[in-house]
């Protein structure tokens, strides 16, 4: 008597089974794409916010003004000449401050000095951040 010992899958079954997975995630992958753009997004402007509370925050404190100096490449907070803090853009990102301003001025007090907003371009959307006159920390609009 011949036992029969099928104790797995025969290599065709292994390769349609691999090619749907391969199917599925080929599928995903631009819904991946987009999610990851969002949160690189939401976490650049987040950073950035921090850093207008960070420049006002020095601005109060050392009774100077500090400035917020925007670059085609990234910004830069200075007190006094000095550079406290820099960061770049992320990649294939634009920063049109060319109609409003390309500075952001706080007083001693923490107001911002001038009022304007910046027009952000990314591959996905385009952004304006306003910054009011004020002690206003500036919010972003799609």
């Amino acid at each position: 008597m011949i036992k029969s010992q099928n104790h797995g899958f025969s290599l065709i079954e292994l390769l349609i089974a691999l090619g749907i997975w391969i199917l599925i995630f080929s599928l995903s992958v631009p819904f991946l794409v987009k999610d990851l753009n969002q949160i690189k997004a939401k976490g650049f402007f987040d950073t950035l916010q921090s850093d207008v509370l960070y420049a006002q925050s020095i601005a109060m404190r050392s009774k100077d003004n500090v400035r917020l100096m925007l670059s085609p490449t990234r910004y830069v907070i200075v007190e006094n000449q000095t550079v406290l803090l820099a960061r770049d853009y992320p990649e294939q990102w634009t920063f049109d401050t060319s109609f409003t301003m390309n500075n952001i001025n706080f007083d001693a007090h923490g107001r911002i000095l001038n009022p304007g907003s910046i027009q952000i371009k990314t591959p996905q959307r385009n952004y304006r951040m306003v910054f009011p006159f004020g002690t206003g920390r500036g919010y972003v609009v799609e």
